[in-house]
């Protein structure tokens, strides 16, 4: 079989090194990684007989992305094995004649797919958007080799902490500049975000968004909404005994994860440790499933005291009925108390200083990634992106139903300043400051 194929350095590094348990693609955009890993699973398809399944977060999210890019290359490099007869538009999935070889796209959102495919090879495409969770969920079902990819827009991530580092991982770094075929107005382009003389000049200097996309440099994001983060080795959280307060907020989720972060006041610094973090979990055991798994067992596995408190989302009462059932000390956090209990909530806890466990993976994501939203001109606005927000919103929960109520902590004037509160006071579903006029009924 002849293939008209002229492979990118990276390529060759990924057919050279066809062994490694694990291979990893950093780099900046137009580098090649994604198109030299298509050129890669689909030579590889052609060889041998090989179940190959792609993953994105979501389904949707596959067509017009790698899927297009997918199509282009079987159409052009390997137009003359005649695959287009053999691709299953509905499935998202082609077959190679030759070998007996499939390669799927597939996306998280169809836990069916996802959760009971098994493969030679996975590939997570895009792999920023990815839990541990769904990491080990696919690993155990993928028997010879997992492949990555991604652009490094932050600096923590579990991928960094516990895939990487391993000794069955090539990480492959490349550029723009590993592509020989780039336009020159496209280049251009990317190097125009280079903070030099002239860029600067000519306003199109962009720091951040040069070491990303132009160097592939991993770089936290600008606008963060909580910045005074410190991360700490779990053993340095403070003992519950020597806690102001301490107890676990929770944010229930499906395709999205739930949340179940241990929240703590100690000498007015906040201290959280990510105890759950997991997506498609029925709420209680299925006994005619034992493999399927539950935010009962879940709780279960992390070792959620009974006899701390949860303040959870009072969206779905029924979940917290369930699992008040299994003899948890859970309720539901009353937001109507709150006139924007988000920036309310999000105001407060930026008083404090923030200690993230470093076991935390994906809340210390979630920390680099939680941001303001912008308008079309790049001007920062006072509304969260909703995103990156699942541990977050549980930990706002804790915060607003444990410290904002307590004598001694804070209250929001009619000018949405906050200060110190002496004493607050609940009256029909109303919180009033004692003895501060201005302060206002937060119902």
């Amino acid at each position: 079989m002849q293939l008209d194929l002229e492979g990118s350095r990276v390529f060759k590094k990924l057919w050279n090194n066809k062994n490694y348990r694990i291979i990893a693609n950093e780099g900046s955009t137009r580098s090649t990684k994604t198109y030299s890993l298509l050129q890669y699973v689909m030579t590889r398809c052609a060889s041998e007989k090989l179940t190959i399944t792609l993953f994105r977060k979501k389904g949707t999210w596959l067509t017009k992305t790698i899927l297009k890019d997918f199509l282009e290359i079987r159409d052009t490099v390997f137009r003359g094995l005649g695959l287009h007869q053999y691709y299953n538009k509905t499935e998202r999935t082609q077959f190679f004649p030759l070998t007996g070889s499939t390669i799927s796209f597939v996306g998280l959102d169809d836990p069916q797919r996802a959760h009971g495919a098994k493969q030679d090879i996975a590939w997570f495409n895009e792999a920023m958007e990815f839990t541990w969770s769904d990491w080990k969920q696919v690993a155990q079902r993928t028997t010879r080799q997992i492949l990555l990819d991604w652009n490094p827009n932050n600096t923590v991530h579990w991928i960094f902490d516990r895939v990487e580092k391993r000794k069955d991982c090539l990480m492959i770094h490349s550029t723009y500049k590993d592509n020989k075929w780039l336009e020159q107005a496209i280049i251009d382009e990317i190097e125009s975000s280079e903070p030099t003389p002239e860029n600067i000049a000519r306003g199109t200097a962009d720091a951040r968004h040069w070491k990303v996309y132009g160097l592939g440099e991993r770089c936290p994001l600008q606008g963060v909404i909580f910045e005074n983060v410190t991360y700490i080795n779990d053993e340095d959280f403070p003992a519950i005994e020597d806690c102001e307060i301490v107890s676990y907020g929770m944010d229930f989720g499906f395709t999205n994860p739930t949340a179940i972060v241990k929240c703590a006041l100690f000498k007015e610094g906040l201290y959280l440790h990510e105890e759950l973090y997991e997506s498609f979990l029925t709420t209680l055991y299925n006994y005619a499933k034992p493999e399927q798994r539950s935010l009962q067992s879940e709780m279960e596995r992390a070792e959620i005291r009974k006899d701390l408190e949860i303040s959870a989302d009072p969206n779905r009462p029924e979940i917290i009925a369930d699992i008040k059932n299994l003899g948890y000390w859970i309720n539901g956090f009353n937001k109507q108390l709150f006139k924007d209990s988000i920036n309310y909530g999000i105001q407060l806890m930026n008083k404090h200083t923030i200690y993230i466990t470093n076991s935390s993976i994906n809340l210390k994501k979630e920390q680099e990634n939680y941001k303001w939203a912008e308008d079309k001109d790049g001007n920062q606005l006072e509304v969260p992106v909703k995103k990156y927000d699942h541990c977050w919103d549980a930990v706002r929960y804790w915060y607003l139903k444990n410290v904002a109520t307590a004598p001694g902590k804070f209250v929001m004037d009619e000018d949405n300043n906050v200060s110190k509160a002496d004493e607050w006071r609940m009256d029909k579903g109303t919180y009033d400051f004692m003895g501060d006029d201005s302060a206002r009924n937060l119902y």
